[in-house]
């Protein structure tokens, strides 16, 4: 004979007391346990939770690994441009160097 699983609706007791200190996971519990005739939550107790930050969607973890990629993406686009900018000082000044050398040299002969 098989033996059947309890259900919800067959225990409809509330429990008489919760011995938790934290008011807010206590608000959580009553929340929890507080089922209208309908089978729906308390919207009342319901309406003020916080969802933790370890459990995310798909679409947010996507979001995340965009934002992250993008800024990945204008670092190398600075670091880049750092770089042209460096190179094209460093030219600029042996050119200036070369034409100083140069005028020196004609200036002897």
């Amino acid at each position: 004979m098989k033996k059947r699983m309890t259900t919800l609706e067959d225990t409809d007791e509330a429990p008489a007391a919760y011995d938790v200190a934290d008011p807010e996971a206590t608000a959580i519990a009553t929340a929890a346990t507080a089922v209208s005739g309908g089978g729906e939550m308390d919207p009342e107790l319901t309406s003020n939770f916080q969802v933790d930050p370890a459990y995310t969607t798909p679409k947010q973890l996507q979001e995340e690994q965009d934002k992250a990629a993008g800024k990945v993406n204008k670092d190398r686009i600075q670091s880049l441009k750092s770089a042209v900018i460096i190179s094209g000082v460093v030219v600029a000044i042996i050119g200036a160097i070369c034409a100083v050398a140069k005028k020196v040299k004609e200036a002897r002969h």
